[in-house]
């Protein structure tokens, strides 16, 4: 597992205050239908411009910033680390 940063853990508490949800346990059956759903809607997302969606860039927590998705494998990738993830 990666090593967690400063940002993550002030996410995950945000999360928790409001009652959202931390964490998902889907079973093994479920991952690949749950992957193409969440990888599909990333494609709807009225964010898109163009042909790249875009998602919002927290690496600073007062500075946030709009990038687009690029590198799709990449994408494949996190969306399957945070299915998986246990």
């Amino acid at each position: 597992m990666e090593k967690k940063n400063k940002l993550y853990f002030l996410t995950e508490s945000l999360l928790k205050k409001f009652n959202l949800p931390t964490e998902i346990n889907i079973k093994p059956t479920y991952i690949n239908k749950i992957h193409k759903g969440i990888y599909d809607g990333v494609f709807l997302d009225k964010k898109k411009i163009k042909k790249n969606p875009r998602y919002i860039y927290l690496q600073n927590i007062f500075k946030p910033q709009i990038r687009e998705i690029r590198n799709y494998g990449l994408l494949n990738d996190v969306i399957f680390k945070i299915i998986k993830r246990k």
